[in-house]
């Protein structure tokens, strides 16, 4: 009786298991690893809570040829959502930190959303600096179409792959550059 009774045990831990949204389907050291289409991973670190903010999986890497991203995954609840932010100007940085509308995750993190945002293709010593795109038609696109559908993309492999499925939902938010990101990604 006593195996019986161990078995049952087992199952039941692992139906209770499978059920909790906190638990990811792999590490974040892991998503390091992954192999994205035209992505490269640079890293991928757990975040301890600080503040408000919940503890995170903290992803960095970019698209290629330029698109810088980062990307943040709560390790624990989860709300199955994914929340993006824009950015405003030219961008041209990951101020992931920054508060208000320019770049603005902790909002979404604080909510439990996994979130991502980017520096839409290219580096800038302010938002307002627009010499980037002088000659340079490969970060006018990304600027202009490109960032945010694939910063999209590889978040949500990203999503699938550490929470083992894919995300219910998925937001913009975003003023002014951040505003035509939004509506570039909803054509």
């Amino acid at each position: 009786m006593r195996p019986v009774v161990l078995v049952l045990s087992v199952i039941a831990g692992s139906v209770a298991l499978a059920g909790t949204p906190a638990l990811a389907a792999q590490d974040c050291a892991g998503l390091a690893n992954l192999k994205i289409e035209n992505t490269n991973l640079l890293s991928a670190t757990e975040v301890p809570a600080t503040g408000d903010l919940p503890p995170y999986c903290r992803v960095l890497g970019f698209v290629r040829p330029a698109i810088n991203f980062e990307v943040r995954l709560p390790l624990q609840s989860w709300n199955g959502k994914f929340y993006m932010a824009g950015c405003g100007g030219f961008c041209g940085a990951l101020a992931s930190d920054v508060p208000g509308f320019t770049n603005a995750m902790n909002f979404g993190l604080r909510r439990n959303y996994a979130v991502s945002t980017m520096d839409s293709g290219h580096w800038g010593t302010n938002v307002l600096d627009g010499r980037w795109a002088m000659n340079n038609p490969v970060a006018q696109m990304d600027w202009g179409q490109r960032a945010v559908t694939e910063t999209a993309r590889v978040t949500k492999s990203l999503v699938k792959s550490y929470y083992g499925t894919e995300q219910k939902k998925s937001y913009f938010l975003g003023c002014s550059t951040g505003g035509r990101m939004a509506a570039i990604e909803a054509l």
